[in-house]
């Protein structure tokens, strides 16, 4: 539109970090302790400068999103939105814990990316069973994680565990 000009990058990121992106209790709609899937994704905020980024190769400049979702019912439990080089392993705590205060977490699925000692530790503390792919370079003599170690030897024992196969 004539006379309006297009957000830039740090226009949107500052929008986005003084959004209030807790969930409403009054969604709460579970009583039942539920199995949460984490996950993220990016999001571009806008093109120009491509060739530069890929020439000099640059960061991308996009948002991600990391999501906590009810398996059963697709219900969003939790939601962090940070810039683009955050690991998805270090926002488990952030996702995990904002879920639990609205429902019962029975257990967390993730991929490969949250596969940490630090991780399997914190959902050992908080009574949750972790259903996350252990990488396959993993050493079953690791010290001070048994919920990995023995995450690590069962995904080994049975490799469908861990490939997401449905066969």
């Amino acid at each position: 539109m004539e006379g309006l000009s297009a957000p830039d990058y740090i226009t949107f990121d500052r929008r986005v970090n003084r959004l209030d992106l807790s969930i409403d209790d009054a969604l709460v709609c579970s009583s039942d302790s539920v199995y949460i899937a984490l996950d993220s994704t990016g999001i571009k905020v806008h093109n120009s400068g491509d060739w530069i980024r890929r020439r000099f190769k640059v960061g991308k400049g996009y948002l991600k999103v990391h999501i906590a979702v009810d398996v059963e019912t697709g219900q969003i439990w939790g939601l962090d939105v940070t810039r683009e080089y955050v690991h998805d392993g270090t926002r488990l705590d952030r996702l995990v814990k904002g879920s639990s205060r609205k429902v019962e977490v029975k257990g967390v699925i993730g991929d490969g990316a949250y596969d940490s000692r630090r991780n399997f530790n914190l959902l050992d503390e908080m009574g949750i069973e972790p259903i996350i792919k252990v990488r396959g370079n993993g050493v079953k003599g690791s010290k001070g994680c048994p919920s990995r170690r023995k995450a690590l030897i069962e995904q080994r024992e049975n490799p469908d565990l861990g490939s997401g196969s449905t066969a």
